[in-house]
């Protein structure tokens, strides 16, 4: 059996980083899969995989859900994906630089089930502040862990 070579999903609805990630993925020759639902349909070429979804919630999150395998890498904000790709075996790298790992999956759930709640009570939920300098610093040294294929040691 033939080891499959790793895809990077990309939660693309709210990524800020398309036009990084795309030229990276060129560059290196990696499987690229921006998914990204009907409502955020774009003109926007990439030379990655545009899949598009319904127009629901989480439907993007399914599609990566149901894709992802270990050894994949994963680029999403979303707590609840990022945990589930974490159980599957795959990385995951947030748009501010953080990578997440295995034994970070509770703690992810447990604050996607806080904005739940928060959602649920009417409170008004703030937007994410702009990523910094240093943030995209970490998301380009995440992309560069993730290519060497070391990161379950740098990870």
């Amino acid at each position: 059996m033939t080891k499959k070579e790793p895809t990077v999903y990309v939660d693309a609805d709210a990524c800020p980083h398309k036009e990084t990630i795309d030229t990276w993925g060129a560059d290196k020759n990696m499987a690229i899969v921006f998914v990204a639902s009907s409502a955020h349909a774009s003109n926007k070429m990439y030379e990655a995989e545009t899949v598009m979804v319904e127009n629901e919630p989480e439907a993007a999150d399914m599609y990566i859900w149901n894709h992802v395998s270990a050894g994949d890498l994963v680029i999403a904000d979303d707590h609840g994906l990022a945990a589930i790709a974490l159980e599957k075996g795959a990385s995951v790298l947030s748009f501010r630089g953080k990578r997440w790992k295995k034994g970070d999956e509770e703690w992810l759930l447990a604050g996607r089930y806080a904005g739940v709640l928060a959602k649920q009570g009417k409170q008004r939920v703030k937007g994410p502040k702009a990523i910094s300098p240093e943030e995209r610093q970490r998301f380009f040294e995440g992309l560069k862990v993730f290519e060497t294929g070391d990161s379950a040691s740098k990870w």
